[in-house]
Order: structure tokens, then sequence, then C-alpha cells
């Protein structure tokens, strides 16, 4: 019997059989890597993007509505005292350029997240994450972030629709 091919992520233990992620070493589930993205290997770990991007469900101004309910249902995941928080996954950047997501990282102090603590200490990020600080305004927690994005979630508005558009049109094109 032959085995299907397949990876198991080692945050939190599912296992793909997709193709794509198995190439690209993605969980799906933790919306991060399993190893570095090409994008990334050469750097001591993954970097921020400079500002959070105009997409960001951190951000306060962006509209209601624009991501699917599974990504708005991991960002109260780093809500909390350090012991507390439920997720050590590092977030990444809904572009999937490699990039955290400065969003993430600003929305709070860095150190005092699990995951950037971890992701520091096993050489995925690159230790200036900790220090990342932005002047852009941000929902003070994960859970703030994802009630306001769950307000028009059945039902965007434009310029929800207007951002998921330039979004998925930026995707299709890293894609191609």
């Amino acid at each position: 019997m032959t085995e299907q091919p397949s990876i198991t992520c080692p945050d939190c233990g599912r296992t793909s059989y997709n193709p794509n992620d198995i190439e690209q070493g993605y969980c799906g589930y933790c919306h991060d890597w399993t190893s570095h993205p090409a994008s990334v290997r050469e750097a001591e770990g993954a970097l921020p993007r400079k500002t959070p991007c105009a997409s960001c469900p951190f951000r306060k101004n962006v509209a209601s509505g624009v991501w699917d309910e599974s990504e708005y249902a991991k960002l109260p995941d780093y809500d909390g005292e350090t012991h507390e928080q439920k997720s050590m996954a590092t977030f990444f950047c809904h572009h999937g350029d490699g990039q955290v997501c400065s969003g993430w990282l600003g929305h709070r102090d860095p150190i005092d997240m699990l995951a950037v603590r971890i992701g520091i200490s096993i050489g995925k990020l690159d230790p200036s994450v900790a220090e990342y600080q932005t002047s852009v305004p941000l929902f003070e927690s994960g859970a703030a972030a994802a009630e306001h994005g769950r307000k028009e979630i059945e039902a965007p508005g434009p310029k929800a629709a207007d951002t998921i558009r330039k979004v998925v049109k930026k995707r299709g094109a890293k894609n191609e």
C-alpha cells in the first residue's frame, strides 16, 4: 500500500494532503508556515511589514467583513497574559508574502505574546520583532478586532467589498 504524501503542522498537529500545502510547507489552520517559505529563508527569521497593511484585521480603520470567520476566530487566541494565550503560532500577513503581520505585532507589546517568544527562540522570527511598534491605530485586543470584523461578515459593505477585491487581485498576481 502506497502512503499518500502529507504534511503535519508542528504547532497544531493537523495533517494536510493538499499538494500546495506540502510544496509550500503551510498550515491553513494555523495560518502559519511549518518551515520558512523561500521569501524569508535568507533572513535570520521572519520580519514584519513596515506598517500594517490596509486590509489588516487589527487596524481600526479596516472595513468589517473582509475576512472569513475562521480568520477572525484566531485573533482572540493571542489575548491575555502570556501564560493564558491559546496560540503559539506566528500570525503571518494575509497577503501570503511570508512577512509577519504588523497589526498582530503592534496591537500590544510583542514580547508579551507567547508566539513571539517561541518564534524568536526557535529562529522562526527575527529578534527585532520584539521591539516592533507602529503609529497606525489598532484595536487593543484580538477580541476587539474580531468583534469589529464579524459585524458585517454576512453582508460586507462597499468598503469591505473593495478591500476584498484588492486582496484577491494581489494574491492572484503572486500565485501566477
